[in-house]
């Protein structure tokens, strides 16, 4: 029976010990993890930070693009146009032909004026709020 009884106690104490290592082990994967998971948050947040950066910085240079549109273009346009109906003003009745073309190019202007709106309005939508629309 003392035979018995010792051969459990070993079997026990062969086990704890199993089991204390068993532990230790689980342990420091439990702390690999925990690190993993912080390190992966981190990363969440600077992927988080970089995207809105970007798309800051995409819509920064949208809104510029739109400005130009509106701004460089639409002026430039309008001046055309401006220029077109001086011109098509100075004919003389002996040329319908001529003053046809410019009635057309005119109005190929004004599809051309509201195509740039349309442009920079979809660029930045809120650009043509703050600049107000673009007359003719």
């Amino acid at each position: 029976m003392t035979g018995h009884r010792r051969h459990l106690a070993e079997l026990v104490e062969k086990r704890t010990i199993e089991l204390t290592d068993t532990n230790a082990i689980l342990r420091q994967e439990i702390a690999e993890r925990k690190r993993a998971e912080e390190t992966l948050k981190e990363s969440e947040k600077r992927t988080e930070k970089l995207a809105s950066r970007l798309i800051s910085a995409q819509e920064i240079e949208r809104k510029r693009i739109a400005m130009e549109l509106h701004d460089e273009l639409g002026q430039a346009l309008n001046a055309i146009k401006l220029n077109l109906r001086v011109i098509e003003n100075g004919l003389g009745n002996d040329q319908p032909v001529i003053r046809e073309e410019c009635e057309k190019l005119l109005v190929y202007m004004d599809h051309v004026i509201e195509d740039v709106r349309r442009l920079s309005l979809a660029l930045s939508p809120t650009i043509l709020e703050d600049l107000g629309s673009p007359r003719n």
